[in-house]
């Protein structure tokens, strides 16, 4: 049986030996941002809190009108209330990450 080789993409490198186009930062001063900044996670966050909270209390307050075959008559109310609370906690969390 051969031996398989090596991946290049999955095996480590040191940033020493990578292409300067591949480095984080040069030594020319060209710096490279990353995008929306270092709070990166915490807007990650913020937008899946919100969309959790606003998508499980929508689905409590305005169900849908028609009825397929299968669907529940109407959203679990205590499952849906405790997922919009943990959306809304995530989303206080990460707003309060994103002030200070």
């Amino acid at each position: 049986m051969e031996r398989s080789r090596p991946v290049p993409w999955l095996t480590p490198t040191s940033s020493a030996s990578r292409p300067p186009s591949l480095s984080p930062s040069s030594d020319d001063g060209d710096t490279r941002e990353v995008f929306l900044g270092e709070d990166l996670l915490e807007w990650i966050v913020l937008a899946l809190g919100a969309a959790m909270f606003v998508g499980n209390l929508g689905a409590v307050l305005r169900p849908r009108g028609e009825q397929r075959e299968g669907d529940l008559v109407r959203a679990p109310v205590g499952r849906s209330v405790l997922m919009a609370g943990v959306g809304f906690v995530a989303g206080i969390w990460a707003l309060a990450s994103l002030v200070t």
